[in-house]
């Protein structure tokens, strides 16, 4: 798996293909300060991307950091070239995700949270999502069941 841009976005990208067991996960930046903490959140190898680099170059220094296209590759930047490199890298029949954030405020963040509860309570909020009533639910460290 490879995932193109180590932001905080990312971070939960390289969590989540550690948990789900990847054998060998690379990020990709242009900022090599991020080196380290793709490390501490997953990743096994770090390619630094040039800004004046090509998609399909990008691509060919992935692939060669682990010897074959990647089974998996997901973009978070929204680069054109990023876009192109996690396509090019991904091996024939592999998964491709193009995952975006949106930092103006599109996205309705607050009405996915559908249950707040204290510590105290929660098994309470883990039944709630076992049941599926609600959407998202948020455990916090003081306060009374809400919302």
């Amino acid at each position: 798996m490879t995932t193109v841009k180590a932001s905080q976005l990312v971070h939960a990208v390289l969590q989540t293909a550690r948990l789900r067991g990847a054998s060998r996960i690379v990020a990709v930046d242009i900022d090599p300060a991020k080196r380290d903490v793709a490390a501490r959140f997953g990743a096994h190898d770090f390619v630094i991307a040039e800004p004046s680099e090509t998609g399909e170059a990008l691509a060919a220094r992935v692939n060669a950091v682990i010897g074959v296209p990647v089974d998996v590759a997901v973009e978070c930047s929204g680069a054109p070239a990023a876009i192109a490199a996690a396509v090019a890298c991904t091996a024939w029949g592999g998964t491709r995700a193009l995952v975006a954030h949106v930092l103006d405020g599109g996205l309705a963040l607050d009405a996915q949270v559908s249950g707040v509860w204290p510590l105290r309570h929660i098994n309470e909020a883990l039944a709630a999502v076992r049941e599926g009533s609600v959407v998202r639910a948020v455990v916090t460290h003081g306060g009374e069941p809400g919302r």
